[in-house]
């Protein structure tokens, strides 16, 4: 996202998240029709100068309906439509004053008129989508879907009057192809390829000379555009070992492309490669009880990637930045994850689960990261 708020300290930031998820659904001979609502809360902030607050609402409705075909092939549409809230505002306690605050606009740019002290701004997005699905009622066979998403997002600044500072439309494209078998229906195995394209506008407004205030909107440009493409092909293989312990192995190999463009002054981004993965799991059940490990690594290599900076005066500081991303970014990067959940049913109508996971990653350009986190949910 290139319209993102910045200050000259950055770290240190904290951060929690609440998801909630609800669902009905109701056979009628051959139709199933069902709907879902998912709420997702986020809260970021830190207790240094600077002191951002961002606080995010996501909500999304979903509405479906199944039809079965000759008891052999489930056929499905599904829409969705969501809304997208941030607020977010920047807090100085300290009396030694306040540092700057830069609104960007992609690819080490800066919407130079509005620097300094805007503190208080806010995200306000709108999403839908569609997808349509068909596959086997007894899973084995041919499975196909297709996905397509919209998202609509414009950032206001609000210490300026909720000035309309940029927009950004984001359109998306996904679909699966999966076949399904299985050997002495014991050994399940099968092979698939899920494609993926998106493609996203960013639009700048222009304001005249400012009146008590309050500045008029008198044009807008657009400016950033970014494309995102990439294609997996993966074979999976799902095995009983013993009675209650499944194991399952997915290798993959993944193409991607990536390019971002900013028009004026010309600026340029882009990298393609290879990423391959190798994915390992186990599953265990036990009365009421649901043990799950999963392991992953993987390696990406880029064969590909350009920068190109043409400088204006006042983002010469923020080029170093930017060059400094784009090593990691076109650098070749390994590492993994491992997971260890446990899930546990106490009735019908609720269970609740306690995940783990470890993540490494390291690259060319001689930077780790290690990752840790813990996760507790509840299903009902």
């Amino acid at each position: 996202y290139p319209y993102i708020t910045g200050d000259s300290i950055g770290g240190d930031i904290r951060s929690e998240q609440y998801n909630f998820t609800g669902g009905y659904a109701r056979q009628i001979k051959q139709w199933t029709v069902a709907t879902r609502f998912d709420y997702r809360g986020l809260l970021e902030y830190r207790n240094i100068d600077p002191r951002p607050k961002n606080t995010v609402n996501d909500v999304k409705a979903f509405v479906g309906a199944g039809y079965l075909i000759n008891n052999k092939w489930n056929m499905g549409l599904d829409v969705y439509a969501g809304k997208y809230k941030q607020t977010a505002n920047i807090a100085y306690f300290s009396e030694l004053g306040a540092t700057p605050v830069y609104h960007f606009v992609g690819l080490a740019r800066q919407y130079a008129r509005f620097f300094g002290d805007k503190t208080s701004y806010y995200y306000d997005g709108n999403n839908m989508g569609v997808s349509l699905s068909i596959y086997p009622a007894d899973a084995k066979g041919m499975a196909i879907d297709f996905d397509y998403s919209f998202f609509d997002c414009r950032k206001i600044i609000l210490s300026l009057n909720k000035l309309p500072m940029s927009r950004l439309k984001n359109y998306q494209f996904r679909s699966n192809l999966i076949f399904r078998s299985a050997f002495n229906n014991k050994l399940d195995y099968g092979v698939g390829a899920s494609p993926q394209y998106s493609f996203k506008v960013g639009q700048e407004n222009i304001f005249g000379d400012p009146i008590m205030n309050e500045y008029r909107q008198i044009a807008s440009v657009n400016q950033y555009y970014e494309t995102d493409f990439y294609t997996d092909a993966f074979v999976f293989v799902e095995y009983p070992v013993v009675n209650k312990l499944r194991l399952s192995v997915k290798p993959a190999v993944t193409y991607f492309y990536n390019k971002e463009k900013y028009i004026l002054p010309k600026r340029l981004k882009q990298r393609q490669g290879w990423n391959k993965q190798f994915q390992l799991a186990l599953a265990y059940k036990k009365n009421k009880t649901l043990y799950s490990l999963k392991t992953d690594l993987f390696f990406i290599s880029p064969t590909k990637s350009a920068l190109i900076l043409e400088e204006l005066e006042d983002d010469v500081r923020f080029e170093k930045t930017e060059r400094q991303n784009f090593q990691n970014y076109a650098a070749k990067q390994s590492g993994g994850s491992a997971a260890l959940s446990v899930y546990y049913e106490f009735n019908k109508l609720f269970s609740t689960y306690l995940k783990g996971e470890y993540i490494y990653i390291q690259n060319d350009a001689q930077n780790k990261i290690n990752g840790y986190s813990l996760n507790l949910g509840f299903l009902f």
